[in-house]
């Protein structure tokens, strides 16, 4: 297929609003920019440079914009170093649980092979590299704006003042974007209409929505996304009946040819004889003209979706689509790969020409691969110069989202973190009162000094040494802890993830060290205490 590409650098937050974003005053954006937004702007442009012209009954717009020859693809995150757009992460993708860290984790593709993780977590990050083998997972930056619409501007108050909370894309990042044409005439017409900017999603009065078009190639042959097949070197990959089944699952085997993955590149409306929303795989074996599709596997999300029609001034109906990065295993016995290839063009479902309805053969096929490290580049326009005042707030604002970003970490490290053979609630309560005493003395040596004291205790000692954590002896982990200051091993974070404010980077300075530590062990010991509490009422109740 051929397809005009292009970026689009954000001068503005970008507001497309999902249909589920919470109270009536609330709107929360995609973490991408949906292929209707281009596909409205474009109609607007070109009905401004031919006013004469009725879309609906003209054979030239109809082909640009109505009738599915043109496909206006959804525009997903830029991946400066591979020169290509990202794709929907594949929801199929799992980690082990107590080793996600967001920068190191090991995937496993469960749609390849399933791996006997004891606690399996999805990745839950929008997006991926367009080649499968490598996970530099992204999700889209969203800025969070709040706006007061009163009746009087001069006076906020109750009843004459309403207030907005709009979650939108942030500016700065860069969105890659396709256009399928099938001839170059097409694709100059619409080149033509893009020019150097556009205005994208909703509210561009309040500062919202205007993008630079950037790169704008066309390309012919172009493919959505890069195939990985099999090889037969990989047969051996396998495991043998006598190996070792810890051994099996480190070797990154690829799916084995008798099986065909489709993955959603985009959500995908279908629906069945009735009208209603239906079964994916029942929508495909009709398209592809089989009787009989039995389903291997499958990942899958459902996700409300909705759109407007400027026409008419009115949103279109909601309905639930199956959500992108969906993956399906079928039988090569069943479905070629060849009848599958033949949809890779159009699609399937419905408003398959604003995007909704793509998919991909065999995409992602190695069972493991490791994660790396993807930082975006924000494109700014200007440098930001700032008042000293002004320096002080940002400064204060980001010292505030750090706050908010341990308190997240913190919480989900406390939640997962399994400690076996527990000392008894009395000795926890010790740790707990010094680790208290600790975050009003902005140091752990309260902590430290208990310690000490339980060594010289035999019986305490043995309780502490016989708990576990993370394969840690709970002495010396508490000891650690106490004495290394490590918070960004301990919360899962890195120097990269310090949230910045107009320039200014979160302060992350000893006293707040030692007070989340301090906070992580009075919680995993509160939590125990709780467990015991808990299990005891059961056990009464019985």
């Amino acid at each position: 297929m051929n397809a005009l590409t292009f970026n689009l650098r954000l001068c503005e937050p970008i507001l497309a609003t999902q249909p589920e974003s919470g109270e009536e005053n609330s709107a929360r954006a995609y973490g991408f920019i949906p292929g209707s937004l281009l596909r409205g702007a474009l109609i607007a442009r070109y009905r401004r440079v031919h006013p004469q012209i009725e879309l609906t009954s003209d054979g030239n717009t109809r082909r640009l914009f109505l009738d599915g020859t043109v496909r206006y693809l959804n525009a997903y995150p830029w991946l400066p170093s591979r020169e290509s757009r990202m794709l929907p992460t594949p929801l199929s993708w799992f980690t082990e649980k107590n080793e996600a860290h967001p920068k190191t984790a090991k995937h496993y593709d469960f749609a390849v092979a399933e791996a006997k993780l004891e606690n399996a977590k999805d990745a839950k990050v929008e997006f991926c590299p367009r080649e499968a083998d490598v996970a530099q997972l992204y999700a889209a930056v969203r800025q969070l704006n709040v706006h007061n619409q009163s009746e009087d501007r001069v006076r906020k108050q109750a009843g004459q003042s309403t207030v907005y909370r709009y979650e939108a894309i942030a500016a700065g990042q860069v969105f890659s974007a396709a256009i399928l044409v099938e001839t170059k005439s097409d694709a100059d017409t619409l080149a033509a209409l893009l020019g150097d900017a556009l205005i994208l999603g909703g509210s561009h009065t309040a500062g919202y929505g205007r993008v630079d078009v950037q790169a704008i190639e066309y390309k012919e042959n172009w493919r959505e996304y890069a195939e990985n097949t099999w090889d037969d070197r990989d047969k051996d990959k396998y495991k043998d009946e006598d190996e070792d089944e810890d051994d099996a699952r480190e070797k990154p085997f690829r799916l084995p040819p008798n099986r065909i993955s489709v993955t959603l590149l985009s959500d995908t409306l279908v629906r069945d004889e009735n009208g209603t929303p239906g079964d994916f795989t029942a929508a495909l074996a009709r398209r592809v003209g089989v009787s009989k599709l039995d389903r291997l596997a499958a990942f899958q999300r459902a996700r409300l979706v909705g759109g407007f029609k400027r026409t008419a001034d009115l949103p279109l109906n909601q309905a639930w689509a199956i959500q992108a990065g969906s993956v399906f295993v079928y039988l090569t016995e069943q479905v070629t790969i060849a009848q599958l290839r033949a949809l890779e063009t159009q699609g399937l479902g419905e408003r398959r020409v604003e995007g909704f309805g793509r998919i991909a053969v065999n995409w992602h096929t190695r069972a493991t691969f490791a994660r790396e490290d993807f930082v975006p580049v924000f494109q700014t326009e200007r440098k930001i110069t700032l008042r000293p005042a002004s320096i002080r707030v940002a400064q204060a604002m980001a010292n505030r989202q750090l706050r908010a970003l341990l308190n997240t970490q913190l919480l989900d490290v406390i939640t997962e973190t399994i400690i076996k053979d527990a000392p008894e609630n009395a000795q926890l309560a010790r740790v707990r009162a010094a680790a208290q005493q600790s975050v009003v003395k902005t140091n752990l040596e309260d902590v430290t000094t208990l310690m000490k004291n339980i060594a010289k205790i035999k019986n305490a000692k043995e309780q502490w040494e016989r708990a576990h954590i993370d394969g840690v002896s709970l002495f010396d982990w508490v000891v650690a802890r106490a004495k290394k200051l490590d918070l960004e091993a301990q919360l899962k974070f890195t120097n990269a993830d310090l949230p910045r404010v107009a320039g200014q980077t979160a302060q992350l300075d000893q006293a707040m060290r030692v007070e989340y530590l301090a906070r992580l062990m009075d919680g995993l010991m509160q939590k125990i205490s709780r467990e015991r509490q808990q299990a005891a009422r059961i056990q009464e109740a019985q």
